[in-house]
């Protein structure tokens, strides 16, 4: 997988499915490449085609869009509109809770039922089954959510000190490295005999008054930072160097996290591979051009391509781009638009 050459596109150019194994019932037929449609879902509540930058179907309702899924041809949208309530979309067409919620965060499709994680009002976070509650919890801010079979697995923090997993059996603390920490995003390997989760996020520390944000891995609820890689010129600016992992996905034997990273000046997009069958090695490639402001925020496995999803800042211009990556390929920007989430159909 050339990741390499994708960090060095990305740097010269100026964050459930698809996770086949994990939301689908069924075995998913991986489209040829030129076959594939991306989808990204934005701040303005709208889908994009990112082969035109069209609006490729409007969203009644949303007025922002907070993730995606996907199911062979068909899409589901988490997302926020005011005078809705609680709703999910499907297809474009929103779809109701059983009560008049807030905000859905995050969606997954599994063994023909649609998960959602939601604000549930007054008793906290809720993850819904087919728009009916099935779980609640006041212990945990919740923002990401995925499935296997009949169990979900949703991430956020507690106090916003705490990590946590809330599963079907309760709210779990991770581990937080004796800092304040947050989960951000969660991916899932399933077996006969268990599931494996990754889980990325971020711990804060505090230096001379500056909040510092240090990436983060949990495997199976173990903690590890992943490694920032700072050059020699970078650590003399005697400036602040921190990153944040925004999403995670695996494809075989190896974990991507992605994010960014920051010596004080612009942020960096940055893709970290972990290979879980060699001592946990982490290798590190960042975007190579610091002069415009970028971060990589999703990650999706489709059969044996990783698609990356970066936002991008020209701060002569303040104008914002949303670029999706296909391995080393450059697969499509739609101008002026800040994305939240994409899926590949």
């Amino acid at each position: 997988m050339a990741i390499a050459a994708l960090a060095a596109i990305m740097g010269a150019c100026g964050s459930d499915e698809p996770k086949p194994s994990i939301n689908d019932d069924d075995v998913v037929h991986v489209k040829e490449e030129a076959d594939r449609t991306v989808l990204i879902g934005t701040e303005d509540g709208k889908v994009y085609n990112m082969k035109d930058g069209s609006v490729y179907s409007p969203l009644t309702g949303c007025e922002w869009v907070n993730n995606m899924a996907m199911h062979g041809e068909d899409y589901y949208v988490a997302g926020y509109g005011s005078t809705l309530g609680g709703f999910y979309w499907h297809n474009g067409e929103p779809v109701s809770l059983d009560v008049a919620i807030h905000e859905t965060y995050d969606i997954a499709r599994s063994y023909d039922h649609v998960y959602v994680l939601a604000d549930a009002g007054e008793v906290g976070y809720g993850v819904y089954r087919d728009g009916t509650l099935v779980a609640q919890t006041s212990e945990a801010q919740l923002s990401a959510l995925a499935v296997y079979a009949d169990k979900f697995y949703a991430v956020g923090s507690k106090r916003e000190t705490v990590p946590a997993l809330f599963t079907n059996n309760g709210v779990v603390e991770l581990s937080n490295g004796g800092y304040p920490t947050v989960a951000t995003s969660i991916d899932l390997v399933a077996n006969s005999q268990n599931v494996t989760h990754y889980i990325a996020g971020y711990h804060s520390q505090t230096v001379d008054g500056v909040a510092l944000r240090i990436p983060c891995l949990w495997r199976n609820g173990t903690l590890s930072t992943l490694p920032l890689n700072f050059t020699d010129s970078e650590k003399n600016r005697n400036t602040y160097r921190s990153g944040m992992a925004n999403d995670v996905a695996h494809s075989g034997q190896i974990i991507y996290t992605v994010g960014y990273r920051t010596d004080g000046h612009n942020r960096r997009a940055t893709v970290w591979i972990t290979s879980t069958s060699d001592d946990d090695q982490v290798r590190t490639y960042w975007q190579a051009d610091g002069n415009v402001e970028a971060q990589a925020v999703r990650v999706l496995v489709y059969g044996s391509d990783i698609y990356v999803m970066t936002l991008e800042h020209n701060l002569d211009t303040d104008a914002w781009c949303t670029r999706v990556w296909m391995n080393h390929t450059l697969k499509g920007t739609v101008n002026g638009i800040i994305g939240n989430a994409f899926v590949v159909i």
